[in-house]
C-alpha cells in the first residue's frame, strides 16, 4: 500500500515538471493518510498460573504443621509423656504433695515467616488454640493440680500461663484448656490464642504442683511411690485475622508486546475463579521492554474481584499520547472489606484467571505518509 502511493506520488510529479495540468479530483494529496486497522478485535491472551494459597505460604516440610482432608491448616503437636513420682508424707498440715516431675519441652525448630512474625503480610489468627491435658493417676485418692505453660523466644520467656485447680481423680483425667470454654471438660484460660503468636522457639510446661487436703491424704498409703502420667495435645487450625495486607503481581506473557505499535486505548478482559475468601482490588500496569513500568499508561478497572465468587473483569488502559508498551503487569490487594476473622485457612484456595484477551476499541492508527525505512 505505502508503496504504490510513492509510485503515484512520482507519476504526478513527472507530470507536473512536463507541463500536464492535474485534475484535483485525482490529487492523491489530497487524501488522508491517516488509516485504521484491528478496530474491535481481540487478541488472546496466555492464562496465568494459578495463584494458590499453599504456594504462596508455602508451609509444606515442618512437622507441626497439617492439613485436614479439606485441605485446612493446622498446628498440631504433641509433647513427649512424662511419669512423675508422687510419694504421700504420712505427716503434715501442708496441702502440696512433694512430686519429683522433670518439666516438659517442645522445640519447634524451623519456623516459617508467616508464622514467626518476620512477614506478616498474613497475619495468622491461632484464637481457636486447644490444649489436650492428660493427668493419669495411679494414686487412690482425688487431689487437685497446677501447672505452669511457657513460650520461649531466644532462650526468654515471651508468654507464661498458670493453670489452676484441675482436679485428678485415681485413674485417666482429660482435659481441654481453650480461650474460652465451651463444655464440661473445657477450661478456660484467657490469652491463651495469644500463645503462637508469633511460633515461638520452644513450649514448656515448666512446673507440676499437686495438692490434698488431710481427708483425701488419709486414704493413701504413706511412704509409697506412685506414677502419674503426665502428656498434653496442642492443636489450633491456622485462619485469617482481622488484619490481611498483602499483594500479589502476574507478569503477563511478552507475546502482548505493543511496544512498536501505537494505540489510544486497550482493554485487558479476564474472567476469574476466586475461592479465596478475600477480596482483591485489581490495578494493571504497562512494562516497557526493559520491564519498568510506564508512568504515563493509566489503568483503571471496572470492579474488585469479590472472595468466593466467579466473574468477569476488565482493565482499561489509556495515555495522553501513544498507548506503546512490550506487556502487562496485573497487581491485586487485599481490599480493606475482607474481615474474615476465624475463617480457615486451607491450602487450596486460589484464584484463577482464564479467557484473558485484549480488546482494541478504536483499533490502530497508522498514518500512510510515514517514512518507511528501507
Amino acid at each position: 500500500m505505502i508503496k504504490r502511493i510513492h509510485i503515484l506520488t512520482g507519476i504526478i510529479a513527472l507530470a507536473a515538471v512536463s507541463g500536464c495540468a492535474v485534475d484535483n479530483s485525482y490529487n492523491l494529496e489530497n487524501l488522508d493518510t491517516e488509516m485504521t486497522f484491528f478496530k474491535g478485535s481481540d487478541f488472546p491472551v496466555p492464562d496465568l498460573k494459578p495463584f494458590l494459597i499453599g504456594d504462596y505460604l508455602d508451609l509444606n516440610g515442618y512437622d507441626y504443621i497439617i492439613t485436614d482432608d479439606r485441605g485446612d491448616y493446622y498446628i498440631r503437636f504433641e509433647l513427649e509423656p512424662v511419669v512423675a513420682s508422687v510419694t504421700v508424707p504420712a505427716l503434715g498440715s501442708d496441702d502440696r504433695i512433694p512430686i519429683d516431675f522433670d518439666p516438659v519441652e517442645f522445640e519447634f525448630g524451623r519456623v516459617p515467616d508467616f508464622l514467626s512474625g518476620k512477614d506478616q503480610q498474613i497475619a495468622p489468627d491461632l484464637s481457636e488454640m486447644e490444649i489436650e491435658l492428660g493427668l493419669d493417676s495411679e494414686i487412690p485418692a482425688e487431689f487437685t493440680a497446677s501447672c505452669t505453660l511457657e513460650t520461649l523466644v531466644s532462650g526468654k520467656v515471651n508468654h507464661s500461663y498458670y493453670i489452676d485447680n484441675l482436679p485428678i481423680r485415681y485413674g485417666e483425667n482429660r482435659y481441654f484448656i481453650k480461650e474460652k470454654a465451651a463444655g464440661p471438660d473445657d477450661i478456660a484460660v484467657a490469652g491463651l490464642g495469644s500463645i503462637l503468636s508469633p511460633v515461638p522457639d520452644a513450649l514448656k510446661f515448666s512446673e507440676l504442683d499437686i495438692f490434698a487436703t488431710a481427708g483425701q491424704r488419709a486414704l493413701v498409703a504413706p511412704g509409697v511411690d506412685y506414677d502419674l502420667l503426665f502428656n498434653a495435645l496442642i492443636q489450633t487450625p491456622i485462619c485469617f485475622s482481622a488484619d490481611n495486607r498483602f499483594t500479589l503481581t502476574f507478569p503477563l506473557d511478552a507475546s502482548l508486546n505493543l511496544d512498536k505499535v501505537g494505540l489510544k486505548k486497550a482493554e485487558l478482559w479476564l474472567d476469574y475463579d476466586n475461592t479465596v475468601p478475600l477480596n482483591f482490588s485489581l490495578v494493571a500496569y504497562a512494562l516497557d521492554a526493559s520491564g519498568k513500568r510506564i508512568d504515563t499508561v493509566k489503568a483503571s478497572t471496572d470492579s474488585e474481584i469479590a472472595g468466593l465468587s466467579s466473574g468477569t473483569a476488565c482493565v482499561t488502559l489509556t495515555t495522553s499520547g501513544d498507548l506503546r508498551f512490550s506487556s502487562i503487569e496485573i497487581e491485586l490487594t487485599v481490599s480493606s472489606g475482607s474481615t474474615l476473622s476465624g475463617v480457615h485457612i486451607n491450602q487450596n484456595q486460589g484464584l484463577r484467571f482464564h479467557a484473558m484477551h485484549l480488546y482494541l476499541p478504536d483499533g490502530i492508527q497508522v498514518r500512510l505518509d510515514t517514512p518507511v525505512n528501507p
